[in-house]
């Protein structure tokens, strides 16, 4: 990943002469997601060191809607001189498949800067639901066909994907119930209202420590050796693992062209 950044960065000193004065003026950061999700927080977090770094105020700006494409047409839409960005997720890429008539071009209107962070995703379900297991929440969901939910993020969101992967690689048949983002899903698997939740792992660390949520798994078995307390997304019996599910949320950053 730091050679990538690198690669980039040195890519953008390379540009023409205008380039050489840049930032000029204050910068915009588009997030398309709502405030307390993955891309927010990761965004929060660099801008103090991207003001450090440029001199230049950074604002951040909240345009959720639409699985990321409301923000992302505001963006394709702007001057094209560096001033505006857009934080991506893996929705950015799947928006062309769900919605035919983009007001852009995924692939022409933008320009990559930078992969600015990965992001393992949390399989949670409020203690009340019952599950203590990925087993158990799979055998649950075979004997309730099309009775047990999953939240997501919204339609095309990355939480949107994984939660279909899990569905297949389980063999079950769950029914999707898409939010406006990270924060509204999480408060209604909280609740129960939805039964669990493949959730960015910085929104839900909080949850998990206090108890409110109950992590069954993890995406990726990089992050299931970090935390160690949490299986991704299998069992210590093999017979029950659920195979096939892993998934990986890359938060990225592009550039109007």
């Amino acid at each position: 990943m730091i050679g990538f950044i690198a690669m980039t960065l040195l890519a953008a000193l390379a540009l023409p002469a205008h380039a050489q004065s840049y930032p000029s003026k204050s910068i915009r950061i588009v997030v398309p997601f709502t405030p307390g999700g993955g891309s927010d927080i990761v965004t929060r977090v660099i801008g103090p060191k991207l003001v450090d770094a440029w001199g230049q105020q950074v604002v951040v700006d909240n345009r959720a809607g639409a699985g990321g494409t409301i923000g992302a047409a505001i963006v394709s839409g702007a001057t094209p001189d560096g001033h505006t960005l857009l934080i991506t997720s893996s929705a950015f890429a799947g928006a062309a498949s769900l919605y035919p008539k983009l007001p852009y071009d995924t692939i022409k209107d933008f320009a990559p800067i930078a992969l600015v962070a990965s992001t393992a995703l949390i399989l949670v379900v409020a203690p009340s639901t019952g599950p203590r297991t990925v087993s158990e929440l799979v055998a649950l969901a075979r004997q309730k066909p099309g009775q047990i939910n999953y939240a997501s993020a919204g339609i095309g969101s990355g939480t949107h994907y994984a939660g279909e992967l899990f569905k297949l690689a389980g063999g079950i048949d769950v029914v999707h119930v898409p939010y406006r983002g990270v924060p509204e899903a999480l408060t209604d698997t909280l609740t129960g209202r939805t039964h669990y939740y493949l959730s960015p792992i910085l929104s839900t660390l909080p949850l998990l420590r206090d108890g409110r949520l109950l992590a069954l798994g993890v995406s990726t078995r990089e992050y299931a050796r970090r935390t160690r307390a949490i299986d991704p997304h299998r069992d210590r019996d093999p017979k029950k693992s659920v195979r096939g599910s892993r998934s990986k949320g890359g938060i990225g950053n592009r550039d109007r062209v």
